[in-house]
């Protein structure tokens, strides 16, 4: 969960990482109850949530920044052309 978190699910993956929340807290309670295959069952479930809120997050970070890089290589290129001297 806090990798999750960390990665900038509460951003990206808001949903998976409330669903992996609401899991842990399930789990949390099945726990006190003494039910302890659901609650092992909701523990691997939350797990499983978080790790995809994660993976959304990351896959989004990355995305972005790709877009950023294309956003500055345009802008050079059009610099460039900008202030190349006209060929005759």
């Amino acid at each position: 969960m806090q990798r999750a978190e960390a990665s900038g699910a509460p951003e990206y993956a808001p949903v998976q990482l409330a669903a992996a929340r609401d899991e842990l807290a399930r789990a949390e309670k099945e726990n006190a109850d003494h039910d302890l295959q659901p609650a092992t069952n909701l523990a691997e479930k939350a797990n499983i949530d978080a790790q995809l809120a994660e993976a959304i997050a990351q896959e989004q970070r990355s995305r972005k920044a790709a877009m950023e890089s294309d956003s500055g290589m345009q802008t050079l290129q059009q610099e460039t052309t900008r202030s190349s001297p006209a060929v005759q």
